[in-house]
């Protein structure tokens, strides 16, 4: 049930009327997010049904408990933000082919909560190589980290780094692989 809300939420930008809040294609996701409805629904009664109140109010422990143990996961975090970014990349050179690749990482950026345009163009300008290309995989390092270690108020330890940086890299690989 608790997956189901959190799907939910994460569906939200599905039923977006602007141009660029919504998804390019969002009829699979609309009706994605009606089966989660339809899912939290129906969990919802069979946990009234046959355990009551304390069976439910448990089972909603259970899951935070579960959901509190993935988030803590650095590699995990990172595969799925970067995941996401390079997915709305993806849709963006496909609807915008004329558009040049800076332009696209910036609406990329805008995409994430609490990003200003000076946050976004010092992490652009970061990002340039010696040629004043911006690569994409700087990006996403610049981006994840910093919001690592806003959630975790500090640098994060070497080990967290390597966890964050396999994290990137396992979600660029499977993206950009033939």
């Amino acid at each position: 049930m608790i997956l189901s809300l959190v799907l939910l939420y994460a569906t939200k930008h599905a039923w977006a009327n602007g141009p660029l809040d919504a998804p390019l294609n969002p009829v699979p996701l609309r009706i994605f997010s009606l089966l989660c409805f339809g899912l939290l629904i129906y969990g919802i009664f069979l946990t009234f049904y046959f355990y009551g109140l304390i069976g439910f109010i448990l089972l909603i422990i259970i899951f935070l408990v579960y959901g509190w143990r993935r988030s803590l996961n650095p590699e995990g975090y990172a595969k799925a933000i970067a995941g996401t970014q390079i997915h709305y990349y993806k849709r963006l050179r496909k609807k915008y082919p004329d558009m040049n690749k800076e332009e696209i990482l910036r609406k990329v950026l805008k995409s994430r909560p609490g990003y200003t345009d000076e946050r976004i163009s010092s992490i652009i300008e970061a990002s340039k190589n010696q040629k004043g290309v911006v690569n994409l995989k700087h990006i996403l390092y610049s981006l994840i980290i910093g919001e690592y270690e806003e959630i975790i108020g500090g640098d994060p330890d070497p080990s967290t780094w390597t966890k964050l940086s396999n994290g990137i890299d396992s979600a660029i690989k499977e993206d950009f692989s033939p």
